[in-house]
């Protein structure tokens, strides 16, 4: 089992600009809204992104992690057949679903981890950190995290084992804060 890290790049609209900081009071939870008439009224395009990969590879499954992208599987690519698995969009862009409160949400497919409220989260489009994770003597994997500790978050480590065209996930959620877990 390989883990390598490289680069993808894939176009994107500029949806970052359009986002401001703010707070959720039921959870405490800073996350990105994302503000879509100034989007749209900006006639935006997209234009090529370089991003961070992750890579996990054995000879039957390729596993494509995307760190800046909250952490998401972007894709699983069976080797011997060299399908995808996983949809796919074919570019970066800023969708009119997901939690009402954000204004939107990143569809970029693939699994992506919500985190603390149901449909896609607040950590969609936030960078998460990531480490290579032993398992066992000849198996890999990545765990991807989210980097901040002032209020709940997830570790989710993806285990891929030689010889095998499975892999398992493994979630964590630590709550850091002094409020109650729902």
């Amino acid at each position: 089992v390989r883990v390598y890290e490289t680069t993808i790049t894939i176009p994107t609209y500029p949806y970052a600009a359009f986002t401001t900081e703010v707070v959720d009071p039921a959870t405490g939870w800073t996350y990105r809204r994302f503000d879509r008439a100034a989007y749209q009224a900006s006639n935006p395009q997209p234009a090529p992104v370089t991003y961070e990969a992750v890579v996990l590879e054995n000879e039957y499954l390729k596993i494509t992690l995307l760190p800046e992208l909250g952490g998401r599987s972007s894709q699983v690519t069976l080797q011997p057949a060299g399908s995808a698995e996983l949809y796919q969009h074919p570019v970066i862009r800023p969708a009119p679903w997901g939690p009402a409160e954000q204004g939107g949400w990143l569809a970029a497919g693939g699994i992506e981890w919500g985190l603390p409220v149901p449909e896609h989260g607040y950590a969609w489009g936030d960078a998460w950190g990531h480490i290579t994770t032993p398992f066992g003597p000849d198996a890999a994997g990545v765990t991807v995290f989210m980097a901040f500790e002032d209020h709940l978050r997830a570790d989710v480590a993806v285990l891929l084992p030689p010889g095998a065209a499975s892999f398992t996930l493994r979630t964590r959620i630590v709550n850091t804060t002094r409020l109650a877990e729902s």
